[in-house]
């Protein structure tokens, strides 16, 4: 739920279509962490010049599921959830790389952090975050931080 909660917040400040995905692999020296989910993305995601393919589940071999990297350009990680202290929101701006290579069967983008993958990495682990983050296209970490002040909960910024 509160996924879904996240995209609809994405998609009301952006008016663009967010995708939830996986935190699945992270590259020190590249600075990125790789996303990932099982073809969940909307058509309109998809890489310029790249056919979005519609292909199995891959891990189930049932129903249907798009298979396509996401398009590049700046983007903004989110996340509400709950924490020690109620609810919370993660943010996280950065770029989603142009990636020639669709790397994991589904839907994959590779996220550069403005700041450190690792630290973010580190945020999502050790503070307990769910295994779900939110991207859309854009820079929407103040907007986000007000929605949160608005709310009464904690921002937790990764920069």
């Amino acid at each position: 739920m509160h996924g879904a909660v996240t995209l609809l917040i994405l998609q009301w400040l952006s008016g663009a279509a967010p995708l939830l995905a996986d935190v699945v692999a992270m590259d020190t020296e590249a600075n990125t962490v790789s996303l990932w989910h099982c073809g969940n993305a909307p058509a309109c995601l998809a890489r310029e010049g790249e056919e979005p393919l519609l292909t199995v589940h891959c891990n189930r071999r049932i129903g249907v599921a798009g298979n396509f990297a996401i398009c590049p350009g700046p983007a903004t990680l989110a996340r509400l959830g709950v924490g020690p202290r109620g609810y919370r929101l993660l943010t996280v701006a950065g770029e989603l790389l142009d990636e020639l290579i669709n790397r994991f069967m589904g839907n994959t983008s590779v996220f550069r952090p403005n700041g450190k993958a690792q630290q973010l990495l580190d945020t999502i682990m050790t503070d307990g975050w769910e295994h779900h983050v939110a991207i859309v296209a854009g820079h929407f970490v103040a907007e986000l931080n007000a929605l949160a002040r608005l709310l009464g909960i904690e921002a937790v910024n990764v920069r």
